[in-house]
């Protein structure tokens, strides 16, 4: 197993994950600039064979989801994205259904704490049932997005280990990605926001909106989150 000396700014891409902020780090299904882990939702418009479908944000709750997909008239199927790439005729999205996302190239263990210390794991070779893993976590901690989710296993102590992790923890100052706010709620990283007590990522889709509600591109501000 690699060790190294834990440090303030996590790199994401040399293959150890420095848990937190990091969830993953160099598998296929590793987000390549945090190092979060992919998640999937579509929402189907129709009935087969007919159907149209959209990838949108995973979100934790009903009203977000909802908000995404169910007030246009759509479905919301966690876990899935679109089954083709042609424009829909009829309205938004590409033609043809909802389909489970792809299998990952090989089976996979995650882990997550709804609460400190109530680990949960699952292996999975199905991008789709690591999409419903995390939804389940997340929704029985009540967080969005979840903190505690990272590819590991649970350790005796019901809390997550990371498949490959660092030599020693180090904990975060207040203001940096993934350590506690400082006090007024600030945090001193770019593209980084106060939410729940903890500065995170913000504007990219799937994350926290930014200060005045402001989103990376062409996402989104719903709610708390860019999409």
């Amino acid at each position: 197993m690699p060790t190294t000396t834990t440090t303030l700014q996590a790199v994401c891409g040399d293959g150890i994950i420095e848990y937190p902020p990091e969830r993953c780090d160099g598998e296929s299904f590793c987000e390549p600039t945090y190092c979060s882990i992919d998640r999937y939702a579509c929402c189907q418009f129709g009935t087969d064979p007919s159907a149209c479908s959209e990838r949108v944000t995973l979100y934790t709750y009903f009203a977000e989801q909802y908000s995404a997909c169910g007030q246009y008239g759509g479905t919301y199927v966690i876990g899935d994205v679109p089954s083709g790439t042609a424009a829909c005729a009829t309205g938004p999205g590409t033609q043809g259904p909802c389909v489970p996302a792809p299998s990952l190239p090989a089976p996979v263990t995650v882990c997550c704490e709804p609460t400190a210390g109530s680990c949960r794991e699952t292996t999975t070779s199905e991008s789709s049932e690591v999409s419903v893993f995390y939804w389940n976590c997340a929704y029985a901690s009540g967080q969005e997005p979840l903190t505690a989710f990272v590819v590991g296993t649970c350790g005796n102590d019901g809390r997550c280990v990371p498949a490959q992790t660092t030599s020693t923890t180090t904990t975060l100052p207040c203001g940096l990605a993934f350590g506690p706010c400082c006090a007024g709620g600030t945090c001193n990283q770019p593209d980084t926001v106060c939410f729940g007590g903890q500065c995170a990522f913000c504007g990219s889709p799937g994350y926290p909106c930014c200060t005045g509600g402001v989103c990376h591109s062409t996402a989104q501000c719903a709610g708390t989150a860019c999409q």
